[in-house]
């Protein structure tokens, strides 16, 4: 039956369609790619104040790259700013900047701004 279906269907179309289970894993695959894709961020670190110091994370523009530890255990994926209190533009600094600096993304996230800011952040 599915055989006659496909050959029709074929007819029609003119295209072969893909057997249900070949679909099915295809469906199965792409779920688990973007369900990975989405929690990552979900399993991320919620930061506001520096790790074993209790001090609100405060940026200086001054200063070029701020190390914010992440305390993730690993290099961080990404990051984003879920609060701050003042106006303020918040990037991550370069691989130029990062290797000129020797910074160890395992352990900190090197941040730069364009004013003074303190941050609340996600890390992941």
């Amino acid at each position: 039956m599915a055989s006659e279906i496909r050959r029709e269907a074929k007819t029609h179309t003119g295209v072969t369609p893909l057997d249900i289970t070949q679909l099915s894993k295809r469906v199965d695959a792409l779920s688990q790619a973007l369900s990975l894709r989405e929690r990552a961020h979900l399993s991320g670190r919620f930061i506001d104040k520096h790790l074993g110091t209790g001090i609100a994370i405060a940026l200086d523009a001054s200063a070029g790259i701020n190390l914010i530890p992440h305390g993730l255990g690993r290099k961080y994926q990404g990051w984003y700013v879920v609060g701050q209190d003042a106006s303020s533009i918040v990037w991550n600094a370069t691989d130029a900047e990062i290797a000129a600096n020797n910074v160890d993304t395992k352990v900190h996230l090197p941040l730069e701004c364009s004013a003074d800011v303190s941050i609340k952040l996600v890390v992941f």
